[in-house]
């Protein structure tokens, strides 16, 4: 066994060459950890657990591109709103505006916060108010929820629209009323306006909220579905819309739209689950015993997921394919991603990832975004030795960092700040950190801090250029970019990367996009933001510009995840710029929680990748020099990690386990930024 964490940082060095010269193909060369490691695709892989506290009523709705997850009612009223990452806050948070010019509109977020500051919630609904039904409006991009007394909730669902602090965030106006003064038990936004229930009857509303139509029903209204442009009425006796197309199904239990204008419908008296299309025709009926009643449809792959006592059944290819035990399972709803929600009885969210679903397109590039990024300012004052924060202990803070990485499968971008290099070679360093930077599975690239002070494009290109000079101590040749994207200086920021030569962006915020300054909240958070969306590297020409696919443009932008892996589990309904002001991050430890968000997010990136093999994803492995991920570990045999405490060990076992399932099954395979390229080729 090899305790390579706790020797000196040059002998930990020599230690590390070794490890990385295993990987050259010599022939007395050590298997590595992922060798022959194989695990099957799992169509219901549990990854999270999650507290809701709803009642033994509740149910879900799934809230499209963001994508998030609605659980309603709570005891106390309202519904929670789990974030992307399915996770709930605890409640109001208070976030000082100062940092924030360009958000500040004078519109009045106060709420119960101090003068100066916006009260946050984006992970609650209405809270304390009668919430009779959350649902999902993917065309007007909002979330709608409709209280007591037939009043309308709407909230922005669209982070690239109107005010970052108005996004998700309830506004109630108005409310939906018969002539007669009825309100609706459930609705359905579609074309612009509204379907409701009232009682007996499916009541149209405009956009404008006036009742353009009144349609009697055969029985009293228990759920509404979309079907294309058309409503689907579930009632006591059948299924109907409003083309008079009527289905008589005894005790309609479940109601869910197929996306091709038909719908599923459970009726529990007679233990069966049919298939209604379009026209009215039932071409599946399938006997399930046990039914309670919810039903969810996935349209990727087909497959029907129903709510039985204590569990949840699948149906795939007409038949009863498989059956799973949750306890106290209420209700089921699956996301554009494959991602099943399963709500139980005691207000707990399981979540669970088809895999199988993952099959066919060419594999996910996938790889580690990593940095060395302290100090960030060549003015800053560092000691070379002696301290926490002296050049050599952040030098031999990422010779360790660095061996761990080298027992891992994935590619390591590690993108290295100018100064970095400037105080290292000062501090007589630079030879440790030459070597962090070198081996087969680490590509090196530069990582911009803060814009110069620059009043034209020479002189930004000139700074620029500047601190690759700086930088070249410990990289010749940085084969991608981190950093810059939308610095707002007196050059256009695209053009300065092309003009010295870097043609690739490789951690992509949304301030790249001219719209969202560096003082904006959103600034930091990823683009595209949206988790139901491919993710393909695209080229820019302009900073005006970078949101745009130019197939001319020169520099290639490349879309991942920057949220750093151990905040993965915290910032509940935050960006991340707000993330740490508010005090709502996960810390700077990574746990079991933080990877199985991780894997969730990487579950979808593969989801939605295209049929070209372009699509890119990468996680945020932050400051290597900064932060000890071989603390409290030990390599044994077989170069695996080892510690209770051990960081490194919980990073390696999960990118073993992505090796094992994804990359083995060609849904993943282990990229580098150098190998992007735009859909166009």
């Amino acid at each position: 066994m090899r305790f390579c964490m706790t020797i000196p940082t040059m002998m930990l060095l020599a230690c590390e060459s070794a490890s990385t010269d295993s990987v050259d193909g010599s022939p007395d060369a050590a298997p590595d950890p992922w060798d022959g490691a194989t695990a099957p695709l799992d169509p219901f892989r549990e990854r999270l657990v999650v507290s809701v506290g709803t009642t033994t009523t509740a149910r879900l709705a799934s809230i499209s591109r963001v994508p998030a997850l609605a659980a309603w009612p709570q005891p106390t009223g309202g519904a929670a709103l789990l974030d992307a990452r399915y996770r709930l806050g605890d409640g109001p948070g208070c976030l000082d505006t100062t940092l924030f010019p360009d958000a500040v509109d004078g519109v009045d977020r106060q709420g119960a916060c101090p003068p100066g500051e916006v009260e946050l919630d984006r992970t609650h609904l209405a809270p304390a108010d009668e919430v009779l039904q959350v649902v999902d409006d993917p065309d007007g991009r909002r979330v709608a929820v409709l209280l007591s007394g037939g009043r309308l909730g709407l909230a922005n669902a669209d982070l690239d629209a109107g005010n970052p602090w108005d996004w998700l965030r309830l506004d109630v106006s108005g409310a939906l009323v018969t002539d007669l003064g009825e309100v609706p038990t459930a609705i359905l936004p579609l074309d612009g306006g509204w379907w409701g229930l009232v009682d007996a009857s499916l009541v149209r509303w405009n956009a404008e909220r006036e009742v353009e139509v009144t349609l009697p029903l055969s029985g009293t209204g228990r759920f509404l579905a979309a079907g294309g442009s058309t409503a689907w009425v579930a009632t006591e006796t059948g299924v109907e819309n409003p083309e008079g197309v009527v289905v008589e199904v005894a005790d309609a239990r479940g109601l869910a739209a197929d996306g091709e204008g038909g719908v599923w419908v459970v009726s529990v008296v007679d233990s069966t689950v049919r298939h209604v299309d379009h026209d009215g025709s039932v071409d599946v009926e399938v006997a399930v015993g046990q039914l309670r009643g919810a039903v969810a449809p996935d349209p990727r792959t087909g497959r029907v997921y129903v709510v039985v006592d204590d569990g949840v059944a699948v149906l795939d290819g007409g038949v009863e394919a498989a059956r799973y035990t949750i306890p106290g399972a209420i209700d089921v709803v699956v996301n554009g991603s494959s991602e099943i929600a399963v709500l139980d009885d005691a207000g707990r969210v399981h979540v669970h990832l088809d895999e199988t679903s993952l099959r066919g397109p060419p594999p996910l590039s996938a790889w580690i975004a990593a940095f060395l990024e302290n100090p960030r300012a060549e003015a800053s004052v560092v000691e070379c030795e002696g301290s926490e924060d002296s050049m050599q202990e952040r030098a031999g803070r990422a010779s360790r960092n660095r061996a761990f990485l080298e027992d891992v499968p994935a590619v390591t971008a590690l993108a290295v700040s100018p100064p970095v290099a400037l105080h290292g070679k000062r501090c007589k360093v630079d030879e440790a950190l030459a070597a962090v930077l070198a081996g087969p599975r680490l590509e090196p690239g530069v990582l911009f801090h803060d814009p110069p002070d620059c009043a034209d494009q020479a002189c930004l290109d000139a700074a620029l250029a500047e601190e690759l000079d700086e930088l070249g101590s410990l990289v010749a040749e940085p084969r991608f970019t981190a950093g810059a994207a939308g610095w707002e200086t007196g050059g256009d920021w695209v053009a300065g990367l092309v003009d010295v030569g870097l043609v690739r962006h490789a951690f992509l915020g949304l301030s790249a996009l001219p719209e969202i300054a560096m003082t904006d909240p959103r600034a930091k958070d990823a683009l595209p933001w949206e988790g139901e969306r491919s993710a393909t590297p695209w080229r820019t020409s302009s900073a005006a510009a970078a949101g745009d696919d130019d197939p001319d443009g020169a520099l290639l932008l490349v879309p991942g995840s920057t949220l750093a892996v151990f905040n993965m589990s915290g910032c509940a309904g935050a960006l991340q710029a707000e993330c740490r002001l508010m005090d709502l991050g996960g810390g700077e430890v990574v746990d079991d929680v933080d990877l199985a968000v991780a894997d969730i997010l990487l579950h979808r990136a593969a989801a939605h990748r295209g049929d070209a093999g372009r699509d890119t994803w990468y996680f945020h492995l932050p400051a290597l020099e900064e932060h000890d991920y071989t603390s409290g570990c030990a390599q044994g045999e077989g170069r695996i990690w080892t510690g209770e405490a051990c960081e490194a060990a919980r990073l390696q076992a999960w990118l073993l386990d992505v090796h094992a399932r994804l990359v083995e099954a060609d849904v993943v395979r282990w990229g580098r930024p150098s190998e992007a390229q735009a859909s166009g080729g």
